[in-house]
């Protein structure tokens, strides 16, 4: 660890460049959700972006990294001291930086340990069955040489989609999320330390504008961000973007009003981990009253005592993504004397949870997504409309033909029946999607073996059997 500057910074996060690549010369001060500088962060310019993607692009095709690396990396990530922090150290900067309460910075690095040592599993789940025969094999390669990822710093468990890619033999480059560059830059260390080649991975801390560029120019991209990342880079062949959740839940006739289990799933639904995960319900449609449910959840929820927390700086834009609407229900205001928002004597500002009720399914609150727990109630006519656009949909004592339409439906990505939380996943079941068929695609390979009577086409000349 490097002594301490005269801003009492003694945490330096320095690009991972890899080998061959200088390394960056421009210092951002990182600091906490109280204010005070925590670490300086090694950030990159797009030149620098466009050296490793040169680097990467002129290797040879990496090989598929077997399930042991990956152990020891699960390993390491949870016990190991790694660029001179222990696994404390990592949580309490993460959590200082990020505004997540500890325990949920905590709880995702053993996530992110589960998922490294799952990955193999996981695999082998979603591969598809083996097409082969006397003469022929189909094999399943990496799209691309190099693919790019735009981080977030929500959490911890979306960095398994870029170890995924290179457990496929991808060479990868990561620019970390803004506020959180601590788990990429631990990930990196501990599948280093397992025995990763240096040349297959790079962890490129940098602003907006090399984020841009290493979307234009690497060859395969993953983007996590919000509407404005979904409407630059959606529909791209080449980018596959994680936006915004919009999760719901959908509460049918057969559900009791004010039945406890399911005032406190959704409950769960709505502010575990803080609410931050793209997997949280943020509105709830019900065939009941809305504003009576509404008003059930905000009593659960005002006594939630691990809320985000956030810098003075971002209080202002959150009170405004909500001030921007009218025609609503405030049913946490009298919870909290008419503010969700408590300054704390840190000089940080927790963001307790806010449930809002709406007078009819279209009111364009819903939709909203803010970064700590919140809900719109709306009313519901039994309908499949109001539940498009949700990477997962709860439904609870529904029509059980629903989940049928649910899962027909292009724009709803999951759907969990019952009380079973919507983050819930088994290793090998799809989040948004395949990421399997994104990043791999299918080649034949003819000639194994002689097959009497197969006449080359003019295009299998080189093929022998």
């Amino acid at each position: 660890m490097a002594a301490p500057d005269a801003a009492g910074i003694s945490r330096r996060l320095a690009a991972l460049t890899g080998p061959g690549i200088p390394a960056a010369v421009d210092r951002r001060v990182l600091t906490a959700v109280t204010g005070e500088p925590i670490a300086e962060v090694e950030y990159v310019p797009p030149l620098l972006v466009q050296a490793v993607l040169d680097r990467m692009r002129a290797a040879e095709p990496g090989r598929p990294v077997g399930q042991q690396l990956f152990d020891d990396a699960a390993k390491a990530l949870e016990s190991a001291d790694l660029d001179g922090l222990d696994p404390a150290a990592y949580i309490r900067l993460t959590a200082l930086a990020t505004g997540l309460p500890p325990s949920v910075v905590e709880h995702g690095l053993a996530a992110l340990a589960d998922g490294l040592r799952q990955l193999g599993t996981a695999d082998a789940v979603e591969r598809p069955a083996p097409d082969s025969g006397p003469g022929h094999r189909v094999v399943w390669v990496p799209r691309a040489p190099v693919i790019g990822v735009v981080a977030a710093s929500n959490h911890s468990e979306p960095h398994l989609t870029w170890v995924r890619a290179l457990a496929y033999g991808y060479r990868v480059v990561v620019r970390p999320g803004g506020r959180d560059p601590f788990t990429p830059v631990r990930l990196a260390a501990a599948l280093l330390a397992a025995g990763l080649p240096a040349d297959r991975l790079a962890v490129l801390p940098g602003d907006h504008a090399v984020s841009a560029h290493l979307v234009k120019s690497a060859p395969l991209s993953i983007v996590y961000g919000g509407p404005d990342a979904v409407r630059r880079w959606g529909g791209r062949s080449n980018v596959l973007v994680r936006g915004p959740g919009r999760s719901k839940a959908a509460v049918g006739d057969s559900v009791r009003p004010g039945d406890v289990a399911v005032i406190d799933h959704l409950a769960r639904a709505i502010a575990g981990d803080s609410g931050v995960r793209c997997t949280n319900i943020s509105a709830i449609f019900t065939s009941g009253d809305p504003g009576r449910l509404a008003d059930l959840l905000a009593e659960r929820l005002a006594g939630y005592g691990n809320p985000p927390r956030f810098g003075v700086d971002r209080v202002d834009g959150l009170r405004q993504s909500l001030g921007q609407f009218t025609g609503f229900v405030d049913h946490s205001r009298d919870h909290y004397g008419g503010d969700p928002f408590l300054a704390l004597p840190d000089g940080s500002v927790a963001a307790r949870p806010v449930v809002l009720s709406a007078p009819d399914a279209g009111h364009p609150l819903i939709g909203t997504e803010l970064p700590f727990p919140f809900v719109v109630v709306a009313p519901w006519d039994g309908s499949i409309g109001p539940l498009r656009d949700s990477l997962v949909l709860n439904l609870l004592g529904t029509d059980p033909v629903l989940a049928d339409r649910a899962l027909a439906e292009p724009t709803v990505r999951r759907v969990v029946t019952g009380l079973t939380e919507p983050w819930y996943t088994l290793p090998g079941l799809p989040h948004d999607g395949s990421l399997r068929s994104f990043l791999l695609e299918p080649k034949a390979h003819l000639g194994l073996v002689p097959r009497p009577g197969t006449v080359p086409s003019s295009g299998d000349q080189g093929v022998r059997p």
